[in-house]
C-alpha cells in the first residue's frame, strides 16, 4: 500500500500554519483588547509554520542545529505559546515560570541528543512527554473554564485524540531508530506526522472560531445593554416587558405588574456645575442602587438620558410603593454619587390594557412627581 509521503505532510501543514498565523494576528490588530491570547495563538502558529518549513529540508545536507534542534524547540514553544493563549482567553493567570523551567530543560536535553549522543529514539521521548504536560493542561483549563462552545469543544477533541497519539508513539519508538528515520514511510510514523499536523491545524481553526464567538457575544451584548450602566437598553427592557404582559394575559388569574419610571432630579444642573463625567458617576451609582434595591424577578433597563424604568411582575400598587421607598431611601444615605429621584406608578389595568398605555400612565405620573416638588413618587 502507497502511503503518504512525510516530507509532503509537513510542507502542506507548514502552509496552513503560516496562513493561521496571518489571520490570528489580523485578528490581533482589529479585535477588541479585551480578546486576550490573540497574540500568543499567532505566535504558536508562526512558530509551527518556522518549524515545519525547517523540518521540511532534512536529509538536504542542512546543519543539525537547523534541522533537527531549531525546529523541535519552536514546535514546543508554539505549543506553549498556544497553551498559555488559552490561558489568557479565559481570563486566567499565565503561570509562565514553570513552563519556562520545563522549556529550558527540554532544549537541553534536546540538544544534549543531538550533539553528546545522537539518538533519534531518546529526541523523540523527551518530546513527546513535553509535550504531553502541556496538551494535558491544556485540556485541563478548556474542561474546568472554557464552557460549552462548539469550538472549545474541537479543541478539546483533538488535545484528547494527540494525548492518545503522543502515548502511542513514545510506546511504539523502535530502538533502532536513527536520525535520519524522521521520513520513514512506515504506517506508525505517517499516522503520527498526520495526526500532529492535522490536530495542530485545528487547534488554529478554533483559536479563530473562540474568538469570532467571543466577538459576537460582545456585540450582542452592546446591542442588548446600556454601555454605561450595564443595565439593559430600552429595546432589551421593552421585549422583557411585552413578554411579561404576554405572560400575565395567558394567565388572567394572576395579579399583573406595576410599571416604575424613574427621573433623576436636577440631573441636567449635576452636568452643567459637575461636568458629565460626574455626572456619568451619578447614572452608574443609580443603577447601581436599582440592583440593590429591586427584587431579581423584576425588569430594570435604561430608559433614556437621566431616566430609567421598572417592571415589578405579579405586583399590587403598595407593595411597588414599599419599593420605590426603598429606593428613596437609598438616594438619601449621603453617599457623594446619590440623587434623588421622581418615581411614576402605574399598575397593571387588566386584560384590555398595553405596555404603551402602562409607560404613558407612569410618564405622567412622573410629570405629576416633578410638579409636586420632585423627591417623591406619585401614582398613575
Amino acid at each position: 500500500m502507497q502511503l503518504l509521503d512525510p516530507r509532503s505532510i509537513i510542507i502542506v501543514a507548514s502552509l496552513t500554519y503560516g496562513l493561521m498565523a496571518v489571520v490570528l494576528y489580523l485578528m490581533r490588530r482589529n479585535y477588541p483588547r479585551n480578546i486576550r491570547g490573540l497574540g500568543h495563538w499567532a505566535g504558536a502558529a508562526a512558530l509551527w509554520f518556522c518549524s515545519a518549513m525547517l523540518l521540511s529540508g532534512r536529509n538536504l545536507g542542512l546543519p543539525d542545529f537547523v534541522v533537527v534542534l531549531l525546529p523541535n524547540i519552536m514546535l514546543v514553544g508554539g505549543t506553549l505559546l498556544y497553551y498559555m493563549g488559552c490561558r489568557l482567553f479565559f481570563e486566567q493567570p499565565a503561570r509562565w515560570w514553570p513552563w519556562l523551567v520545563l522549556f529550558v530543560v527540554f532544549a537541553l536535553g534536546f540538544a544534549g541528543w543531538v550533539y553528546i549522543h545522537n539518538s533519534y529514539v531518546n529526541r523523540l521521548i523527551l518530546f513527546t512527554a513535553t509535550v504531553l504536560a502541556i496538551y494535558m493542561a491544556n485540556l485541563g483549563v478548556l474542561l474546568q473554564h472554557g464552557g460549552k462552545r462548539l469550538s472549545v469543544r474541537v479543541v478539546e477533541l483533538f488535545l484528547a485524540f494527540q494525548i492518545v497519539i503522543v502515548l502511542s508513539r513514545m510506546v511504539t519508538s523502535p530502538a533502532d531508530m536513527t536520525a535520519d528515520r524522521l521520513y520513514e514511510q512506515s504506517l506508525v510514523q505517517v499516522i503520527y506526522l498526520s495526526s500532529f499536523a492535522i490536530a495542530h491545524f485545528f487547534f488554529t481553526v478554533s483559536a479563530v472560531l473562540m474568538a469570532t464567538d467571543r466577538l459576537v457575544a460582545a456585540l450582542e451584548n452592546l446591542a442588548h445593554n446600556d454601555a454605561l450602566t450595564h443595565l439593559p437598553n430600552r429595546r432589551a427592557l421593552f421585549e422583557r416587558m411585552e413578554n411579561e404582559i404576554a405572560r400575565v394575559k395567558r394567565n388572567s388569574g394572576r395579579c399583573g405588574p406595576t410599571l416604575l419610571m424613574f427621573d433623576l432630579d436636577h440631573f441636567k444642573a449635576v452636568n452643567d456645575t459637575l461636568g458629565h463625567q460626574h455626572g456619568d458617576k451619578v447614572l452608574v451609582h443609580f443603577a447601581q442602587t436599582l440592583r440593590e434595591q429591586l427584587r431579581k424577578t423584576d425588569y430594570v433597563g435604561r430608559y433614556g438620558g437621566e431616566e430609567f424604568m421598572a417592571m415589578l411582575p405579579e405586583t399590587d400598587q403598595a407593595g411597588a410603593l414599599q419599593i420605590t421607598q426603598r429606593i428613596h431611601d437609598a438616594t438619601h444615605n449621603g453617599h457623594t454619587l446619590a440623587n434623588p429621584v421622581s418615581i411614576g406608578l402605574a399598575t397593571w389595568g387588566g386584560a384590555d390594557d398595553t405596555l404603551e398605555a402602562l409607560i404613558s400612565r407612569a410618564d405622567s405620573a412622573v410629570y405629576a412627581a416633578k410638579a409636586k416638588g420632585r423627591n417623591c413618587t406619585c401614582v398613575a
